[in-house]
């Protein structure tokens, strides 16, 4: 039997579009009124990671949080097949929603929720199961926007699993987390993400001090990073220089192939994440898989400008 499923667990989130025109200022003061179009609504978070990997022809299933509400209901829709989730009366679903005029986004109402210990005991005990039973899986990923669905107290006994199984672990996780993810096989955090780690653990290094080249910065704490906490390989995004990476042979920069001037980054991360997850490049060297991250990446962009549209 094939390997060739990726596990996506981690935050849902419903993300909600609302088009308008920008028509005028407001009499009541100095804001803008803007005249509602139409609404879109897709996934978000580690729903967007697996529907990523989803448009990359590859497999991929889903596991995590949503409140008992409307929101929740429309986002396991949205999921459709091989997503299980935990619904939760004791919290409500995450909800982002963006105004965009002209294909930039002027306002984000957010709507938190906040899973449970209950909830992630639950989600702990999934995770586990599926695992040891599911022989078809390649890739557990870990997509922890610190909404609190990932259970981090069961994280260092899941990648021993995994990797008692021949299971790749991949990681993208918020700075106060990362220590719980010890051991991984890739971590992939933003610049700004990997140099406030380094602050955090009183890292000195001239880089750190001194105004710096981004990816000279971004080498020095991709090599910090996984000596640190004994990652198998560490990429560190850099926007539009592209992606720096170090592993087992090295370090190295993979510069963005075709870049492109950003006015929304809207699930680029997500999407950079699926393509470090699919189950594809297991076989292939890091720094062939960052560059289709790169790509992957800047596609994300260029839809995002669109407003989602």
């Amino acid at each position: 039997m094939p390997r060739d499923v990726a596990l996506v667990v981690g935050d849902l989130i419903l993300d909600r579009w609302i088009h308008g025109d920008m028509a005028r200022i407001s009499p009541e003061g100095p804001w803008p009124v803007v005249r509602e179009g139409k609404q879109i609504t897709t996934p978000g978070g580690a729903a967007n990671v697996a529907a990523s990997i989803i448009a990359l022809d590859r497999k991929a299933w889903l596991l995590g949080v949503v409140g008992n509400d409307a929101a929740g209901m429309e986002l396991v829709e949205l999921c459709g097949i091989g997503c299980r989730v935990v619904v939760s009366s004791h919290t409500c679903t995450t909800v982002k929603t963006r105004i965009v005029c002209a294909g930039y986004q002027v306002l984000r109402l957010d709507r938190d929720g906040a899973a449970t210990d209950g909830d992630r005991s639950e989600i702990g005990n999934i995770l586990l199961e599926t695992i040891r039973a599911e022989e078809r899986l390649a890739t557990v990923v870990f997509s922890d926007y610190a909404k609190g669905a990932v259970p981090l107290i069961d994280v260092p006994q899941v990648i021993v699993e995994c990797h008692s199984r021949g299971i790749r672990v991949v990681v993208q996780t918020k700075p106060d987390n990362v220590a719980w993810y010890a051991g991984a096989d890739m971590f992939k955090p933003n610049l700004a993400e990997a140099v406030e780690i380094l602050r955090s653990c009183g890292v000195i290094h001239p880089v750190l001090a001194l105004p710096a080249d981004a990816t000279d910065l971004a080498l020095v704490a991709a090599a910090w990073l996984r000596d640190k906490f004994r990652f198998g390989a560490v990429i560190v995004t850099c926007g539009k220089a592209g992606a720096v990476y170090s592993d087992a042979g090295g370090t190295g920069l993979v510069r963005a192939k075709q870049p492109i001037d950003v006015c929304n980054t809207v699930g680029a991360g997500d999407a950079f994440l699926a393509a470090l997850a699919n189950p594809m490049c297991q076989v292939e060297s890091v720094d062939y898989t960052v560059g289709m991250a790169n790509l992957a990446a800047a596609a994300a962009i260029r839809a995002s400008g669109r407003g989602a549209s």
